[in-house]
């Protein structure tokens, strides 16, 4: 399991990329168009108090773990890592506007993550999803990732 531990001295700051690339099933926010409830970059979410229960349940995996470095914010490579459900995988979402960028920051973290063959990572920018992994685990990727996809959340 990836160990989620969110370090003190981390903070979303003035990154919202979360509102932009995940869906949010209660507002039927699909992935990639800005939340219309995010404020201006460092002020967060207009609706913070009362945020729906995806969006309070989350923390990207740069916040959430020592997976990733500092200088890699999720901001700052134009990608937001999270969980997959069970706990064991990694997609990588992107900005459609900065497609490769994330990838390329994270590809020698991601690919040593993936080195044992018991686990993978997923990239998706837009409605497009790329596997990397033991191609064992591929099936299970995919219904992971319809479920993602398709049901508009951010996998929490």
């Amino acid at each position: 399991m990836i160990p989620l531990v969110q370090s003190e001295d981390r903070s979303c700051g003035e990154c919202q990329l979360c509102c932009k690339l995940l869906g949010v099933r209660e507002f039927n926010k699909p992935h990639g168009v800005w939340c219309p409830h995010v404020g201006p970059p460092g002020r967060g979410c207009a609706i913070y108090d009362d945020r729906p229960e995806s969006c309070r349940g989350f923390t990207c995996l740069w916040l959430a773990s020592g997976i990733s470095p500092p200088e890699l914010r999720p901001d700052k490579i134009k990608g937001v890592m999270v969980c997959s459900p069970d706990g064991h995988h990694i997609v990588l979402f992107e900005d459609t506007g900065y497609q490769g960028k994330a990838h390329a920051a994270l590809a020698r973290l991601l690919n040593h993550w993936i080195d044992d063959g018991t686990r993978y990572y997923v990239v998706v920018t837009g409605k497009q999803w790329v596997f990397y992994g033991n191609t064992d685990l591929l099936e299970q990727a995919k219904a992971m990732m319809a479920h993602r996809l398709d049901g508009g959340d951010n996998g929490e």
